[in-house]
């Protein structure tokens, strides 16, 4: 790929405008998008941070099937739990500890499914590429 002789001033000029979009009020990210410039976005465009301990799936599908799979995970244990009632050794209660860490999990993987089809669609109305996290 040929270097772009433009391109640091372009970068400087999204950095300028991302100084003052941050002035006029409310917390915004500075990152580069897919296609390549730097682009200013709010928290609620920008989605899911993939930085530290936070989610590392980055689509809208990958955290769906997440959710889905750990759904799938906290059912298997509530049935677990239950069914082990009727053992003689009685009931598992690490079962009933893993459905609800599961149930967490779930909670979590869902809400960072929302955040990030609703950061998608507000990307997407507003003409913005998805930011490269």
């Amino acid at each position: 790929m040929a270097k772009d002789p433009l391109r640091a001033l372009r970068d400087e000029q999204a950095r300028a405008l991302h100084r003052e979009l941050a002035t006029q009020g409310g917390h915004r990210i500075l990152a580069r998008g897919k296609d390549g410039e730097l682009h200013s976005y709010t928290l609620d465009e920008y989605g899911n941070s993939t930085h530290g301990l936070e989610s590392q799936v980055r689509s809208v599908w990958g955290m769906t099937i997440l959710s889905v799979v750990m759904v799938g995970l906290t059912l298997v244990c509530a049935v677990a739990f239950v069914v082990s009632f009727w053992t003689p050794e009685g009931p598992v209660w690490l079962g009933l500890l893993a459905a609800a860490v599961s149930a967490a999990f779930t909670w979590i993987g869902g809400q960072a499914t929302l955040r990030e089809a609703r950061a998608k669609a507000l990307r997407r109305k507003r003409g913005l590429p998805d930011p490269i996290k």
